[in-house]
This record gives C-alpha cells, structure tokens and sequence, in this order.
C-alpha cells in the first residue's frame, strides 16, 4: 500500500513539476513577447520620432535654402537695375529716346484734364519739351507771365535741374500727375523684367549683361492719383 501510495505521489509530483514547467515556460514567453512588443513599440516611436525631427530639419533646411536663394536673387536683380538706372542719363541723351518723347509726352497731356498744367523736365530736354508743347496745342497762344496759353488750357513749363530724365506733368490743383521719367518707367516695368532676368539665371547659371546706354528706352508715361507734390 505504501508502495503504490509513493508511486502515486511520485506520479503527482511530477505532473505537478510538468505543470508549473509549462506554467513558466508559458509565463517567460508571454514576457517576452511582451518586451518584444515593447521593444518594438519603442522602436517606432523613437524612429516615428527621428523621422518627425528629420522631416522637420528637411524642411528648416529647404526654407532656408530658399531664402537664400531669394535674397541671392533679389540682390542680383538690385544691382542690375542700380546700374540700369545708372544709365538713364545716357539713354536720355540718345537719339532713340529724344525721337520718342514728343510722343511721349502728347499721351501723357492726353490723360491730364483740366485748363492749367504745370510741365516739367530735366536738363537738356527743354527744346524738345516745348516743340512737344506747341504741337499739341497747350503752347500754342501767347505768351503771359511765361505760360504758355493754349484755347483751352495753359501749361506753365519749367526745366527742372533735380528731375530723374524725362518729364512730369501735374494738373492744376495738384491731385493727379504723370511721371514720364525714365525712372519711373524703369520702375514700372521691373516687375516684368524681374521675372524675364530670374529665368535667365536659372537658365545659363548668370546674370545677363546690363542694357548699353543709348538702346531704346523704357516708353509709357506713369501716371499718379493723389501725389500733390509730384514725386514717384
């Protein structure tokens, strides 16, 4: 009886072993599965993490290559115009914008309503001004007070040493004025250039040469509402 009872027991004991064996066996899996899952948890979020900070630093970087990319192109284009501009007394003096100014200015007297305007331009220009002047008829009339009376308006002309090349016309209470500067042509039509001098630097890696002074000078007159003083 003794016998079969320690069998018995022997039999017990080691299913009871077997038992608790897979029990911890079963038990160090699911923990390691569990730090396993951990682990790969962290993982991820670290790398979703190195990825945020690397998309993050992606951008700063491509914002600032853009930003120097622009300020290397604005400086750019400054200078070509600062030079450009340098030039505008020598296309003032040219045979090609001396043709054009008579014209030039018969639009902008085109946009000036009223009877009394004051007429001003730089130096050099005053023979050509005046013809401009009595062709259209605001010089033609006598002459009173050194106005020039036409039938229906009278243009008071004056030769203004500290006006860009060109021209200005004002009208009589001074709230609208045509800029027929070279100046401010050039201002006018830099935002056009702009984009025309971007695409050839992209293009041939450079900036294009400077315009020779004496080529066909930026035309249209600018007008202005509001600027009793005149200036641009």
């Amino acid at each position: 009886m003794l016998r079969i009872l320690r069998q018995e027991a022997e039999e017990r004991r080691e299913e009871v072993v077997e038992r608790a064996r897979a029990e911890a066996e079963a038990i160090v899996a699911e923990a390691r599965e569990e730090a396993e899952e951990r682990r790969a948890r962290h993982r991820a979020d670290v790398e979703g993490e190195a990825r945020a900070r690397a998309r993050i630093g992606i951008a700063e970087a491509r914002r600032r290559a853009r930003e120097r990319v622009l300020t290397a192109r604005t400086e750019a284009l400054d200078e070509v115009f600062r030079e450009t501009g340098e030039l505008l007394s020598d296309a003032a003096s040219s045979d090609a914008y001396r043709e054009l100014l008579p014209g030039l200015l018969t639009s902008a007297l085109a946009h000036v309503a009223g009877e009394d305007l004051e007429v001003r331009c730089s130096p050099g220009l005053q023979e050509i001004v005046e013809a401009a002047l009595a062709e259209t008829g605001a010089g033609k009339g006598e002459t009173r007070g050194g106005a020039r009376v036409a039938a229906d308006r009278v243009a008071t002309f004056e030769v203004d040493s500290s006006l860009a090349p060109g021209f200005r016309i004002t009208d009589s209470d001074g709230a609208l004025t045509v800029d027929g500067t070279l100046e401010a042509a050039l201002r006018r039509l830099r935002p056009r250039l702009s984009v025309e001098l971007v695409s050839r630097i992209e293009d041939h890696g450079g900036l294009p040469t400077v315009p020779e002074a004496g080529g066909r000078p930026p035309a249209p007159a600018e007008t202005e509402e509001g600027d009793p003083g005149g200036n641009p």
